[in-house]
């Protein structure tokens, strides 16, 4: 079929179907050879999407958590590495260098539980599921 012909053809507008009071699908019609796409639509209220929005960040701060952690403990290691302690403000060398391998322990317990909570983010798909889920939930008025 050459491009005059295909001018020639009327074409059919796809068929609307409407889906609450400002989303609309266009669906191809029956007899159109078109590629038939398939989308998700949510339906959500502005609070939902802010409650949501507001506990994804929540957890995506929980992501960057282990960053302090890390930075002290590289800092603390090669200060307890490269540093001879000397006696100061009453306490002798040794309990100073038992004061830095007692902050290396607790930075390293803090570095542990940052990774597990980064480990454990939500993803985009949970926080599409969740809206998924909230929209179920919802009672609709028809």
């Amino acid at each position: 079929m050459d491009v005059d012909q295909k001018k020639a053809i009327p074409r059919r507008s796809p068929a609307r179907k409407l889906i609450g009071p400002t989303v609309a699908i266009d669906l191809p019609l029956e007899d159109t050879k078109e590629p038939i796409v398939h989308i998700g639509v949510i339906v959500t209220t502005e609070d939902q999407m802010r409650l949501r929005l507001i506990e994804l960040l929540r957890c995506a701060k929980k992501c960057h958590g282990w960053q302090t952690p890390a930075g002290m403990l590289l800092t603390e290691v090669a200060t307890s590495a490269t540093s001879t302690f000397h006696d100061a403000l009453g306490m002798s060398g040794q309990q100073w260098d038992g004061v830095f391998h007692g902050l290396i322990l607790a930075t390293s317990l803090w570095l542990a539980v940052g990774l597990i909570k980064a480990c454990r983010t939500p993803s985009i798909s949970s926080f599409i599921n969740a809206l998924k889920n909230a929209q179920k939930a919802a009672p609709h008025s028809e």
